[in-house]
């Protein structure tokens, strides 16, 4: 299995059994060829975990670097996924180290809408109820 394919379904995992998540995938990723467990779990044992160190990092300096990026929402809520799955980016040393700045989210959220994250959230909250 490729790298690309042995980390995209990794990150993808949905919580069911491995046979079922491999069959999944490969009739979406390589509609009529399959790959077995051992043969999948052969290939993830090479992967060093600290490919997902440096993919976590480079995604979030990412996500933060753009202050012009586009932030979508919805009744006053960020949309930071459209498949229903909670992003938590918890407050620990290593991710205030990672954006150098804990409020950096905050920041570019008032520069961009001139309201905190969570002033804004209240008044579409307050917006929606009054509807």
């Amino acid at each position: 299995m490729p790298l690309g394919d042995l980390t995209f379904s990794m990150i993808n995992r949905k919580g069911i059994s491995l046979t079922l998540e491999l069959r999944g995938y490969m009739n979406i990723s390589h509609p009529g060829t399959q790959i077995s467990n051992p043969g999948y779990l052969k290939q993830r044992i090479k992967l060093n975990p600290e490919a997902f160190v440096d993919l976590y990092q480079f995604h979030n300096r990412n996500f933060y670097s753009d202050p012009d990026a586009e932030l979508y929402t919805m009744n006053g809520f960020l949309v930071l996924a459209a498949d229903g799955s909670d992003v938590n980016i918890p407050t620990t040393p290593e991710t205030i180290a990672v954006y150098d700045d804990q409020l950096a989210f905050s920041k570019m959220f008032k520069k961009k809408y001139g309201l905190s994250p969570e002033q804004y959230r209240k008044k579409h909250d307050d917006e929606h109820t009054a509807q």
